[in-house]
């Protein structure tokens, strides 16, 4: 019975399948993301989800350079 009430929760096999789904969705899929990615591929992640309308919340540290950072921060 308790699992009657839990709400599906899709799963993807990359974040280009995700971030498709979301496009495709005429109102998106997410209100918004959570990157708990390896450190190293935070920026990316940020960047690509930005560009598709996702909102994003990263985990601690935002990305791995000063560079990386203003990219995001432009996305």
């Amino acid at each position: 019975e308790r699992l009657q009430s839990v709400p599906i929760v899709p799963v993807y096999d990359s974040l280009e399948d995700m971030v498709g789904e979301h496009r495709l969705n005429a109102h998106g899929c997410f209100d918004v993301l959570v990157i708990a990615t390896p450190d190293h591929l935070h920026a990316d992640h940020v960047v690509r989800c930005l560009g598709s309308g996702i909102a994003v919340l990263v985990e601690k540290p935002f990305t791995q350079s000063t560079n990386e950072a203003e990219k995001c921060v432009k996305t």
